[in-house]
Parts: C-alpha cells; sequence; structure tokens
C-alpha cells in the first residue's frame, strides 16, 4: 500500500508551518505509524535547523567500522545535484526526516526538472515503507512548492488569522489554480490565540479548513529550544488541537486509531492534569499568604523616605512661619537652621549608608516590595497555569473522542 503525501505550502514565511509539520509528524509517529518528513525549505532549511542535533548526530561517524571511508549521506538539495535519491534520517521510532542538506553549506538553487526527478525518486523508493510522508515547503510561491504540489495526495495552505494572511492565501490558490484543486488542499489557520481558537473553528467550517492551531508561551518556549510542545504522555491545549487538525486533513484514515488512542490514556491526561492544577493550587495559596505578610512589611515607601518628607515639610513650615509673621529673633532663626539641617542629613542617609554597605543595599521597605513583585508575578503566572488546566479538564476525552472527533471537520470523500 502506497503511503500518504502531504505538502504544507504558505503565502508568507512565519506561520509556523514548521512546527506544524513537526508537530503533525511526531503525533502520528506515536500513533504507530511510519513517518517521513521531508525538508524543502532551500532557504531557512527550518526543519533541519528545527532536528539540527540528530542530523549532525547522524552523519558521524566519518568512517564506517571495517575503517573504510561511509559513504557521505545526501540530503535533498544535495540529492538534486547529484540525481541519486535522497538518505532519510531516524529521528527516534517510527519517524524519519529527510534534511535539506546535511552539511551547512548554501545549497544549491535547483531546476524544476531536478525537483522533479528528486522528488521521484524519494517517493518512488520509499512511498511504499512509510505510511505518511510530509513535504515542509518554502514560503511563497516557488519551484519547490509547485513541484511538490503535483505530486501530494493534500496539500495543507498554513497561514495566520489576519487579513494581510488571508489575502496572502486567496492569491496564492489563484497562482496555482490549476494545481491547487479544491477536494485536495485544506487551509490550516494557525497561532490563533488560545481563547479565539473554537470560534475561529466554528465560522469555518462551512469552508475547506481545518481545525486551527492555538499558540501559547509553551508553544513558543518550545520552539526556541528546538523542540515542539506535543506532549502526548501528560496532554495540553496544543497537543489537543494539534489531533484535531490532523483528524481534519486525514479523516476516516485516521480518525479512529486517534479515537481509540486517547481513550486509552484519557483518563492518564485528566489524572496528571488534575495533578498539576492541585499543585498550583497549593502553590497559590502559599504565594498569597507570602505576599499579604510582604504586604504587611511595606507600607508602601521605605522608612527613609518618609523621614526625608517629615523633614521637608517641617523646613517649609518653619520658613512660612517666620515669613509670615516676620520674627527676626535668634531662637527662630535656631530652629529654622536646624530643621533645614536635618532636611539635608535625611537626604545624605541614603548616600552614606549605601557608600558603607555597598551598592546592592536596600532599605527594609523597598526590600519588601520586591519580594511583593516578585510574588505577584509567580501568583499571576499560578493563576495562568490554573486556567489552563481548568479548560483542558472541561474537554471530553482530551477534545477528540465524541467532542473534538464530532466537531473537526471532514476531508470530502474521493
Amino acid at each position: 500500500m502506497l503511503g500518504t503525501v502531504l505538502s504544507f505550502i504558505s503565502a508568507k514565511g512565519g506561520v509556523g508551518k514548521t512546527v506544524t509539520v513537526a508537530s503533525i509528524g511526531s503525533l502520528l509517529a506515536d500513533l504507530g505509524k511510519r513517518v517521513m518528513m521531508v525538508d524543502l525549505d532551500a532557504n531557512t532549511n527550518g526543519l533541519t535547523l528545527l532536528n539540527l542535533q540528530h542530523v549532525v548526530a547522524g552523519k558521524s561517524p566519518s568512517r564506517a567500522p571495517s575503517g573504510r571511508e561511509r559513504p557521505a549521506l545526501q540530503g535533498f538539495f544535495t540529492a538534486c545535484q547529484s540525481g541519486t535519491p535522497p538518505d532519510p534520517l531516524l529521528l527516534r521510532d517510527n519517524l524519519y526526516i529527510v534534511p535539506a542538506s546535511y552539511t551547512m553549506e548554501p545549497a544549491l538553487v535547483p531546476t524544476e526538472s531536478e525537483i522533479d526527478k528528486t522528488l521521484s525518486l524519494l517517493l518512488e523508493q520509499n512511498r511504499t515503507d512509510f505510511d505518511y510522508i510530509i513535504l515542509d515547503n518554502q514560503a511563497g510561491l516557488n519551484i519547490c512548492a509547485t513541484e511538490a504540489i503535483k505530486v501530494s495526495d493534500i496539500n495543507v495552505i498554513v497561514s495566520e488569522y489576519d487579513p494581510v494572511s488571508a489575502e496572502g492565501v486567496e492569491r496564492m490558490r489563484y497562482s496555482l489554480r490549476d494545481t491547487l484543486l479544491y477536494n485536495k488542499t485544506w487551509i490550516l489557520v494557525n497561532k490563533v490565540l488560545p481563547e479565539f481558537a473554537s470560534a475561529v473553528g466554528d465560522s469555518m467550517k462551512i469552508f475547506r479548513y481545518a481545525s486551527p492551531i492555538p499558540w501559547d508561551i509553551d508553544v513558543v518556549r518550545a520552539f526556541v529550544a528546538r523542540k515542539v510542545a506535543l506532549d502526548t504522555e501528560n496532554g495540553n491545549l496544543f497537543t489537543a488541537a494539534i489531533m484535531r487538525a490532523t483528524t481534519s486533513l486525514l479523516g476516516e484514515d485516521i480518525r479512529h486509531e486517534i479515537a481509540a488512542w486517547t481513550q486509552s490514556r484519557g483518563e492518564s491526561f485528566r489524572k496528571s492534569t488534575k495533578e498539576r492544577k492541585a499543585q498550583a493550587d497549593l502553590r497559590l495559596r502559599a504565594v498569597i499568604e507570602a505576599e499579604e505578610d510582604a504586604e504587611r512589611r511595606w507600607f508602601g515607601v521605605s522608612p527613609l523616605t518618609v523621614v526625608k518628607a517629615a523633614s521637608y515639610v517641617v523646613t517649609l513650615v518653619a520658613i512660612l512661619i517666620e515669613v509670615i509673621f516676620m520674627v527676626r529673633n535668634v531662637k527662630t532663626y535656631i530652629v529654622v537652621s536646624i530643621t533645614l539641617y536635618t532636611a539635608v542629613v535625611g537626604m545624605m542617609i541614603p548616600r552614606f549608608v549605601r557608600s558603607v554597605f555597598g551598592r546592592n543595599w536596600k532599605p527594609f521597605g523597598d526590600e519588601a516590595r520586591e519580594e511583593m513583585e516578585a510574588l505577584q508575578e509567580e501568583r499571576q503566572a499560578l493563576e495562568e497555569e490554573i486556567a489552563k488546566c481548568t479548560t483542558f479538564l472541561k474537554l471530553e476525552d482530551y477534545a477528540i473522542v465524541e467532542k473534538g472527533l464530532a466537531a473537526a471537520p471532514r476531508p470530502d470523500s474521493k
């Protein structure tokens, strides 16, 4: 049986296409499917860089155990020049990658015929060995994307949810109208704010849109660390969204397997989420108590500031009294002078203490204030974590089995 070829394209860069490809590929591999991802981005090599450690490790050692030189591995664009099939690299169980290149040398831009030949060789050699082959194309209209669309069973246009991106999608669909056939093409809205994801998905059911994928700070942090936020062990909202989107794209080919898989793990997902929520609730109570304690120790300003302010007030009052009553006796002059000196000394105390104890010295009130600010930040983060867990626990069997699968758009029958 021939594997299904999916081609991911986008009208512009920065829409999260490569992260989506890596996430869907990882999910399918976790479901027991054999998956091969192919980096066709000659410009940024995004999928290769996302898996750079594996790619670098995969081409070493340079010599085989017998002592003979091992043949150099070929990425996709290297294979375009040599005219031979590229070499897939095993990332983990069931998941392979064909990098753009195994070296950091700039890839020569291949011709249309070279790309067509290399893609044909790649599919001819591997299509029977893999359930899914996912092509990650360069953004925009280019010969790689055009050739990839021709050989794909499913084409996915990844876009953000804004007017400029929507216009770019329409321009791409019009420019490639002869190859982007309606019954083979999906539009996947990515990087949607989590609170808008449901509304966006409901509004798009009448069109051929896959379920949208929300991004939160956890997705961004994972990407910065060259990882994907997919968590099939403990579960999270991003994983649920990837499952819904994958179900939209692949339909009955994967729907029942995802349902069976999530049903068997649904309780463990909920259990781990409940544990995370309980820990966050416990820590939040402790933070609130510590915050109240810091607030009691902090009077809004440091004691030294109060002393200086009092000195200024006394000085102004004394001067005002002297001017109003025009009392010009020595006694009043001495009182005013002492007050002025007190104000000056009050202003100099912080500088004197800092010169003795160093720049890191902080008055009592300042220390309590900084502690309270740190506790407020931690409290906000805990409240966000609790809100995420609460939202996740409301989903029925990981938002896939009943609610998620029933609501996911279904591909047209072929």
